[in-house]
């Protein structure tokens, strides 16, 4: 993708006019994507198989609800509720993909997005190379992740300490209970502000490893000072590619299922459909960057370095 290209996603366009270029980038350079989605995916999903097939084969899981799971996590979540204590090793392997599969998958994107260069000179071709360079960052990115969760813990341990705090005080001076409801109410509205805002902030934390080589307390600064100004184009835009990528991912799994019988299967079918939607919103949240990048004026040697 050409300067040009970029430039086209810029702030003086709708939130409508980023969700396009994904479409259309995603669209255009599909083979790459695919090609890198499979790399680093695909071994993931056949070690979750291998490892949970005892335990998923026989779940007595109703159907009904089985038509709306859309990950993993979900799943093992419906297992939960239908009796079925996951193993150990499923919290595993969540770590895993959280703390590997999911950041090497975004290096190879955010390279593929930010360098035409790679889709002109080899295309598929070149996704094993793509990876190497993702995984020699992988340790950058997942500290600088980490860092980005423990901020978010931080915030929501914080307000739950002051709500706590309200809520004795006010219990103290025996206010009523009507005033005491209302209250925690305005409290955890405002909670859940600060989170978004918490959110805002860290939103471009993994492309900004990748793309410009700063990691820790440097990366999401860095993520922080792209985001100032910007809270409601990126609350739009994230909003947006989640309801897309949702909606899609239920609908196919809706369609899908009906043939499918058994918890194996529906983690088959959402695995399947994670090799399509997770790059896609990984694209989505690249150009985000870019655009965030763009709004704050940098030049095109900078952006393609």
């Amino acid at each position: 993708m050409s300067y040009r290209d970029l430039a086209t996603v810029s702030g003086v366009q709708s939130v409508w006019g980023l969700i396009g270029a994904t479409f259309r980038h995603y669209g255009r350079d599909f083979p790459s994507i695919l090609a890198a989605s499979v790399f680093v995916q695909v071994p993931y999903f056949v070690l979750s198989f291998l490892f949970n097939h005892q335990s998923t084969a026989t779940a007595p899981i109703n159907l009904a609800k089985l038509q709306h799971v859309t990950s993993f996590q979900q799943l093992v979540k419906l297992e939960q509720q239908a009796g079925v204590a996951p193993q150990p090793i499923t919290w595993v392997l969540m770590f895993l993909n959280l703390l590997l599969v999911t950041p090497l998958l975004y290096g190879i994107i955010v390279q593929l997005v930010l360098h035409e260069r790679h889709r002109d000179s080899g295309g598929v071709r070149r996704v094993p190379a793509l990876f190497s360079q993702a995984f020699h960052r992988l340790a950058s990115a997942v500290g600088s992740l980490v860092l980005a969760s423990l901020l978010v813990m931080f915030a929501v341990l914080a307000g739950m300490a002051v709500i706590g705090l309200f809520v004795a005080v006010f219990a103290a001076v025996n206010l009523p209970t009507g005033v005491v409801g209302a209250v925690v109410v305005l409290l955890i509205i405002g909670l859940f502000c600060v989170l978004i805002w918490v959110g805002v902030k860290i939103v471009a934390v993994i492309p900004v490893v990748y793309a410009e080589g700063v990691a820790g307390i440097s990366a999401v600064a860095r993520s922080a000072r792209l985001a100032q100004r910007n809270a409601w184009h990126i609350i739009g835009f994230v909003l947006c590619i989640y309801v897309i990528t949702t909606v899609v991912r239920l609908v196919l799994s809706a369609l899908a299922l009906g043939l499918v019988q058994n918890a194996t299967g529906a983690s088959i079918v959402a695995d399947f459909l994670s090799l399509f939607t997770e790059p896609f919103m990984l694209v989505g949240m690249t150009l985000l960057y870019v655009n965030l990048r763009i709004r704050a004026g940098v030049s095109k040697g900078a952006l393609e370095r």
